[in-house]
């Protein structure tokens, strides 16, 4: 067990080494992707300073600064489940054109294969947008624990959500579209949005089919006060998202590998 996550992990660091390089191949486009996406993220930030001082620094209990937690958080997790498994974004396309076939048979994990495999270059604008805002946010070793731990959770739930999403290309075909409307209108705006400013339907979504809540809403509270029992509702979270998409990646593996993969090349 030992041997095999070793292995795993070098295959990963490969991956890694090679994707990255691949993008910084050609350098002024790497650049430039970062550069736009970090400015494009702070023209948000700008919208949000305008609005709190119009209303005395306060919106239904919510402060700046929880914003700066929002727009620390959220951002830094999509950078680094982007940077470093940006090939779960190829998934669907890999499932309709039959290209899953040759991560298929190579004796590496078919998972990791996949999601190691490119690198997302505008999400290195991502991350580092969300560090820098977190500079300014965090003002004690306590929050910058905090901080890291919900980046980690947080790129976790977005992994998880988009393979969920591509790998149900296998029963209904191209999800690209779906993907795109889940993950920006849905889970990047209901996590960088005060959630005291949603109407209860809404909330009850975040806190389920659309995990904004455990990503953002529920992290925020914490940097104020420290509170075991919402952190253990983190966790819980998500292990419940991770155990569903085991479950729907090997299902949908063995659904492809049965030859629903050969009809939709066609």
């Amino acid at each position: 067990m030992l041997t095999e996550a070793r292995n795993n992990l070098n295959f990963i660091l490969k991956n890694w080494k090679y994707t990255f390089l691949s993008a910084f191949e050609y350098k002024k486009s790497f650049f430039m992707q970062i550069i736009f996406m970090f400015i494009n993220n702070g023209f948000f930030l700008i919208f949000w300073q305008t609005v709190f001082n119009i209303n005395n620094n306060q919106i239904n209990g919510f402060s700046f600064k929880d914003i700066l937690y929002l727009w620390a958080i959220v951002p830094a997790a999509y950078g680094i489940a982007n940077i470093f498994f940006g090939g779960i974004n190829e998934l669907n396309r890999y499932i309709i054109n039959g290209e899953l076939d040759a991560f298929c048979i190579q004796p590496k994990n078919i998972f990791l294969n996949i999601a190691t495999s490119k690198c997302i270059v505008s999400a290195i604008g991502d991350l580092i947008y969300g560090f820098a805002v977190a500079c300014f946010a965090i003002s004690s070793i306590y929050e910058f624990v905090l901080f890291m731990l919900f980046v980690a959770t947080g790129a976790v739930l977005f992994i998880c959500t988009k393979t969920i999403i591509m790998m149900m290309g296998i029963w209904i075909g191209d999800t690209e579209a779906i993907n795109n409307i889940y993950e920006n209108s849905l889970l990047i705006t209901l996590s960088s949005y005060p959630e005291s400013i949603f109407k209860t339907w809404v909330r009850v979504i975040m806190y389920t089919v659309v995990p904004a809540a455990y990503m953002a809403h529920i992290p925020v509270s914490l940097m104020h006060s420290f509170n075991a029992k919402m952190i253990a509702i983190i966790g819980i979270a998500v292990i419940i998202y991770i155990l569903i998409t085991i479950a729907i990646f090997r299902k949908g593996l063995e659904k492809y590998e049965s030859g629903s993969g050969i009809g939709l090349r066609g």
